[in-house]
């Protein structure tokens, strides 16, 4: 017996039982649909979390005061004494494997042009701010070093803040207010997009350290020299921890920090993160790839199941052909070729429900979600090599059947 005629006779017994065929036909598709959704989904996480911290800097060091403590209550992150252009001079002098640093400091105010007016984060930083982050200017420039050291009334906006007080006009040589203060707009940045953390990269003013100092953040006891935090850039090729244990010695030795006490700051090392959050998705992987697997099982029990209710209804019908001739291989690929039928089935709805589900996930979340051809041929392929695995010990059982016994059973 060819295969044409095999494929024939497994499609015709299909069309036997719809509906038993279908149940169990939708059992691979649905094993197929969560092979192709798990994996896409995880793709799409991955690389969310690492655009998301591509736009931080994988070679960046965040530097930050820590919290004390009085009367045994936390006052809270950066009340410890802050850090000044003194420090961020000494490490750019001293620690060879920092190749660029700026102060931060942060604060928040409302910005007012004409009619309009948008609240946002500001930051007053260096001029090494924009090569640290690797973020690029879209229109205009940034301010340069005589601006950054006589503390001019100059801002660069966020492509966020632009759009709402500016909208399609051009926004460069504009005069806002911040608050009572009148500052000259000179740059915009290049827009970054949304970060995996929900937080508007773009929804934000950068302005010199100096002017934050004196325009801004004077209520909030700011003394002259003092930078807020410091963000780090690490030299090609440096390992980030190295960068960090040198960071952290010099920082004790000018904070006066004697031998067991206890560090008054903290240096976050986001490729520190980066590997943790590699071995979380690793995890994660093995997880989803475990329930996948789960699914496939259950799929291909019901095969097994449904194809040894199919040999039990036909024993006379086996037994009648191997009595005219037909050799055991015969009817095991016959019963082989009738459950990856139902297999194939599976595997063509599977493979639209998997793409169904993925248009589904990329209307709820806020990043794209995508599946690639590899991802499907391998759902499919495992799919397969389920259904023959289980449709083997029916296939089996029928042409082992004695054919005397097979044709006298009632």
């Amino acid at each position: 017996m060819n295969i044409r005629s095999m494929i024939s006779m497994a499609i015709t017994a299909t069309k036997h039982n719809v509906l038993r065929s279908v149940l169990t036909a939708l059992g691979i598709a649905i094993a197929v649909s969560s092979v192709m959704m798990t994996v896409a989904v995880s793709s799409g996480a991955r690389l969310e979390v690492e655009r998301g911290i591509s736009n931080l800097g994988t070679n960046v060091l965040h530097v930050y005061t820590g919290s004390n403590r009085v009367r045994g209550r936390s006052e809270g992150l950066g009340s410890r004494p802050s850090f000044t252009e003194a420090d961020l001079l000494a490490i750019r002098q001293r620690v060879a494997s920092i190749e660029a640093g700026s102060g931060v400091l942060v604060s928040s105010g409302r910005l007012v042009w004409g009619a309009g007016n948008w609240q946002t984060t500001i930051e007053g930083v260096h001029g090494e701010f924009l090569t640290v982050r690797d973020w690029a200017i879209g229109a205009g420039r940034s301010f340069d070093a005589v601006e950054e050291r006589t503390g001019q009334k100059v801002v660069v906006l966020g492509t966020t803040v632009a759009e709402n007080l500016f909208a399609e006009q051009d926004p460069i040589g504009a005069t806002v207010r911040i608050g009572a203060e009148p500052f000259k707009i000179i740059g915009v940045l290049a827009a970054k997009g949304q970060a995996s953390s929900g937080r508007d990269p773009d929804d934000v003013v950068l302005l010199p350290v100096k002017t934050a100092r004196s325009h801004l953040v004077m209520r909030q006891k700011i003394l002259p020299g003092d930078i807020g935090s410091m963000i780090l850039k690490v030299r090609d090729g440096v390992a980030t921890q190295d960068a960090k244990t040198e960071v952290e010695e010099l920082l004790r030795e000018r904070r006066n920090i004697k031998g067991a006490q206890d560090d008054d700051f903290f240096v976050r090392d986001l490729a520190e993160f980066l590997r943790t959050r590699a071995a979380t998705q690793e995890t994660l992987g093995i997880l989803l790839s475990v329930s996948s697997a789960i699914a496939l099982v259950i799929g291909g029990i019901g095969i097994m199941n449904v194809m040894l209710v199919t040999v039990s209804e036909r024993t006379r019908e086996i037994g009648l052909r191997i009595a005219l001739g037909a050799r055991q291989a015969d009817i095991m690929l016959q019963f082989l070729c009738e459950a990856l039928t139902l297999c194939a089935i599976g595997c063509v709805a599977g493979v639209g429900l998997g793409f169904l589900g993925i248009l589904a996930i990329n209307e709820i979340v806020d990043w794209q979600v995508g599946v690639s051809a590899k991802v499907t041929a391998i759902a499919i392929l495992a799919a397969v090599i389920t259904g023959a695995t289980f449709g083997f010990v029916p296939a089996r059982r029928a042409a082992q059947l004695d054919p005397m016994r097979a044709l006298l059973r009632d």
